[in-house]
């Protein structure tokens, strides 16, 4: 079972001063609205920032993507990631459609509350 490209997702106080430090670390901004949030990254490592868009800090599996958004094929389907995940006592929160194809979203926690999302955008 591969869970997909790995990015967190942080809530932040302040974009600008958030987008500054992280500038500092070396990430660059490869997608977004650049007032509220943005995807940045350094090498192989992905961040989201977010001001006002998530209540808490999210992390996020991403299946059919590399960490630029681009396609890798094959990749496993999230609907068989969830199966697994079930069949190991996981228990969801929101679950992708089994009966469903292409683009979708699962949700879960880890034991101290932290959201866990498996995306796939195709």
């Amino acid at each position: 079972m591969v869970l997909g490209n790995f990015s967190v997702g942080l809530s932040v106080k302040n974009f600008a001063k958030s987008r500054e430090f992280y500038e500092k670390l070396g990430f660059c901004v490869i997608r977004g609205d650049n007032t509220r949030w943005a995807i940045m990254q350094n090498a192989s490592a992905t961040i989201g920032i977010y001001e006002g868009v998530i209540e808490k800090n999210i992390l996020t599996f991403t299946q059919g993507w590399d960490g630029n958004g681009q396609d890798v094929d094959p990749f496993e389907d999230l609907r068989s990631v969830q199966r697994e995940l079930k069949s190991r006592g996981i228990e969801f929160e929101i679950q992708a459609p089994m009966d469903s194809q292409g683009p979708t979203c699962a949700t879960f926690r880890d034991p101290d509350g932290n959201l866990i999302v498996l995306d796939q955008h195709r």
